[in-house]
């Protein structure tokens, strides 16, 4: 079976892979990840996903969890830095460039809170490159270029993690 995601809607074909199309990506994921009735491989503290745009979201959301991680998704900062406490992550998956205050500013803010200076932080960027002392500055524990590999994304929030 094969879904292909763009725009929100969801098409259904036969096939052995999901292709995940957004307003810039397409990604192929194997529908074998896909299932259901996988039990989780990681902790049961969720990974965080700071987007706004919902696409990306979306497929950040399958791609985790097709990888055994449970999810949650907000799409701006501030929500991040709302609802942190309430959601205890294991990893927090923030975009750059989001309006009204930028990741790499949520990014700082979350680390100097208390007891939150060793959660790791994944940064992700559609910008060529990032000037080493913005993310020097950020604290984050690395960042993702997009366009990015489903296969990199999942290796960097397993090293992360571990």
């Amino acid at each position: 079976m094969t879904t292909y995601v763009a725009f929100e809607h969801l098409f259904l074909f036969r096939a052995k892979y999901i292709y995940v199309q957004t307003f810039t990506f397409k990604h192929r994921v194997n529908i074998n990840l896909l299932k259901q009735d996988r039990v989780p491989k990681r902790m049961p503290n969720p990974i965080l996903v700071v987007e706004d745009n919902k696409d990306l979201s979306l497929l950040f959301r399958l791609s985790l969890e097709s990888a055994g991680y449970q999810v949650k998704t907000v799409d701006n900062g501030n929500d991040a830095l709302k609802h942190i406490d309430a959601i205890q992550p294991q990893l927090v998956l923030l975009d750059i460039m989001m309006p009204e205050i930028s990741g790499l500013e949520v990014a700082r803010k979350i680390k100097q809170r208390e007891n939150y200076e060793c959660l790791p932080i994944l940064l992700t960027s559609a910008l060529d490159r990032l000037q080493d002392d913005r993310l020097h500055e950020s604290q984050a524990d690395g960042i993702l270029y997009k366009p990015f590999d489903i296969d990199e994304l999942i290796q960097r929030v397993d090293s992360l993690i571990a």
